[in-house]
This record gives structure tokens, sequence and C-alpha cells, in this order.
């Protein structure tokens, strides 16, 4: 240990949402650790809360940007009559925005396991770097049959 450093030293990791906070607490006194750690106990409710307001505010952050309309179907005459020729209609959520977490845009993976095939949006945070928990997508709903991946 070197003379910088507190000789009280204390640290606690709780997850909230899939992310791990850490904490440190450290004081020169045992007196002062004593108080600093009382402090960390007591405020836990309130620091949990805006760990989770800071989480949820991120995941939705991509959902809350604007998102072109889709482009109007060209008037064609179809032989006299004047009237427009409709077009498909796009297929379900086609212009859906891929969820984002704390390191990007996440990517869709779609594979089949040992019990049957499943799709998710992974975290795309480099490998060995701490991942951000994956958002299934259920089956039989309009997200897996639209699902990118």
């Amino acid at each position: 240990m070197s003379s910088t450093e507190a000789p009280f030293s204390a640290n606690t990791r709780i997850n909230v949402m899939g992310h791990d906070v850490q904490f440190t607490v450290r004081a020169d006194t045992a007196f002062d650790f004593q108080l600093r750690w009382a402090e960390l106990a007591e405020g836990m409710a309130n620091l949990t809360e805006s760990v989770q307001m800071t989480v949820a505010a991120s995941n939705a952050a991509p959902l809350t940007q604007p998102v072109a309309p889709p482009p109007q179907p060209a008037a064609v005459n179809d032989g006299g009559w004047g009237q427009p020729v409709p077009q498909t209609p796009p297929a379900a959520f086609s212009a859906a925005v891929i969820p984002s977490c704390a390191h990007g845009p996440r990517n869709a993976v779609a594979k089949v396991g040992a019990k049957g095939p499943w799709k998710a949006f992974m975290c795309s945070a480099p490998q060995g770097a701490q991942k951000c928990d994956p958002i299934w997508v259920q089956r039989n709903t309009p997200e897996w049959d639209s699902f990118p991946g």
C-alpha cells in the first residue's frame, strides 16, 4: 500500500438492471470510515434509483428519435381512370429502430439452439468487456416475423 492510499477502504458491488455498479468507501480513520459507510448505506436506495433511471433513459433514447414517414405511392395512370395504383404496404415494423445500449446500437442475432430458434438484440461491447443483457424477441409476434437478423 502506498502512502497516498487511505488505510480504511471497502468496495461493494450491486447489480442494477443488468449493470454492475461498484461503490468504494475510503477514509483515513476508523471513525470517518464508519460515517462514510453509514452514509453510503443510507443513500443506497437513492443511488440505485438514479442508476435505474439512467439505464432506462439510455435504453429509451433511440425510441425518441424521429422516424421519417414512409414514402407516398406515386400516382400512376391506369389506362384512363386516373386513379393511383396502390402499392403493397410495407412489412410490419419495417421502419423499426434497432435498440441501443450504453455501448451503441445492438446487434440483431437469430440462431437455433437446443430448444429451437431464438432471436435477440445483443450488446455490441467488445469481447471481454462487461456486456448488457440481451433484449429477447418473443415468438409468434410481429417483431419475430420482421426481425432484421
